[in-house]
């Protein structure tokens, strides 16, 4: 992922209801990254998973079939090093950084496919970096 725009983090990760012009701020901030990968001399630009919390939340919603829950994996290394591990402390992500912090991960509970709400919200994300690619 880039770096997203501060005020619009709280409508990706869900924190706040998304603003009516949120699609417009969204599309404004796809073609500010592209420009600044362009003026940076990216060839092969991407918008960074700008408009999404992240990949792995995106394709569960976006799909049927991750209805059960797991627990994450721990990063044994990390449960080594407490002093280092601790920092880490209520941090969740696709690992359980230590102990103390318990991360369920969407599992596979029956057959993959895409919902239509995820697809519609799938060819909006498609449009939005197309429009915001032809723009630039």
């Amino acid at each position: 992922s880039l770096p997203r725009p501060a005020e619009l983090l709280p409508y990706i990760r869900g924190d706040k209801p998304a603003p009516a012009d949120f699609p417009e701020k969204l599309a404004a901030a796809t073609e500010d990254v592209f420009a600044k990968q362009l003026d940076a001399g990216i060839d092969f630009v991407n918008d960074g998973e700008l408009g999404r919390r992240d990949y792995v939340t995106a394709a569960r919603n976006r799909m049927s079939g991750f209805e059960s829950q797991k627990a994450a994996t721990g990063a044994a290394d990390l449960e080594e090093m407490k002093e280092y591990s601790d920092k880490f402390e209520g941090r969740k992500g696709l690992l359980t950084l230590t102990r103390k912090t318990e991360v369920k991960n969407a599992a596979c509970s029956g057959p993959i496919a895409y919902t239509d709400e995820g697809l519609a919200d799938l060819q909006a994300e498609i449009d939005r970096v197309s429009a915001s690619a032809k723009a630039k």
